[in-house]
């Protein structure tokens, strides 16, 4: 149970009835949010996503070319949520989000004078985009 100790309210966590569950010991990740900002260099950039919902932000100036985003899962559950955040000029680029350097990663397109915010889910082994 968690108390908000600035109003007195009570929140309790309710567990779902999953049968396959029963006996079992279920541990997850506890449901938190993180900001990052990536400075990308040579069209490229690195991030290391630790949390359940990560928004990352490479929207600092326009995307010059087709860029590459190395995003490295670190002890997140299966389900977790990164948004991509990312501005093209005139011209539309794509942004690849890859899991390490031998990862073919999967593709956010971009769009022409556009800020976009795409997102990926961690599968517990690649990246794979929501929409």
């Amino acid at each position: 149970m968690y108390t908000n100790n600035a109003n007195g309210a009570s929140y309790n966590f309710v567990a779902p009835n999953v049968p396959g569950d029963a006996g079992q010991v279920v541990k997850r990740q506890f449901p938190t949010f993180e900001k990052k900002t990536v400075t990308l260099s040579s069209n490229a950039g690195s991030v290391t996503i630790e949390r359940t919902k990560t928004l990352v932000d490479i929207s600092a100036s326009n995307l010059a070319a087709a860029t590459t985003l190395t995003a490295t899962a670190k002890d997140i559950d299966e389900g977790s949520v990164v948004y991509v955040k990312f501005k093209c000029g005139g011209t539309a680029y794509n942004v690849t989000v890859k899991k390490d350097s031998d990862d073919t990663g999967v593709v956010l397109a971009g769009t022409a004078s556009t800020t976009s915010c795409k997102s990926v889910m961690w599968d517990g082994s690649a990246w794979v985009v929501l929409n």
